[in-house]
């Protein structure tokens, strides 16, 4: 489940990604100085670490929430071990 509120944040972030990404390809089509590319690359970049942070924070209050707060200790340990997962993998360059 994602909360409405941040549906809608995703989708207009995920939006300015993808149209930020086609003037990126634009621009290398026509060779543009490469700073300017970079900064480009890099305003998708931030565009996308933020809708990552709010899927996380989305996660963590909905199926989070829910795993942590159950009986099972199963439960529980499996969304440690799923959070140490995302953070690992969202850690690497």
């Amino acid at each position: 489940m994602i909360i409405p509120e941040y549906k809608k944040q995703l989708q207009i972030a995920l939006k300015k990604a993808q149209g930020t990404l086609a003037k990126v390809d634009k621009m290398v089509e026509s060779e543009e100085y490469c700073p300017k590319i970079v900064q480009m690359i890099s305003a998708a970049e931030g565009l996308l670490r933020g809708a990552k942070l709010k899927m996380l924070e989305n996660h963590l209050q909905t199926c989070g929430h829910k795993k942590m707060t159950s009986t099972s200790e199963e439960d529980r340990a499996e969304f440690a071990k799923e959070l140490v997962k995302i953070l690992d993998v969202s850690s690497r360059k």
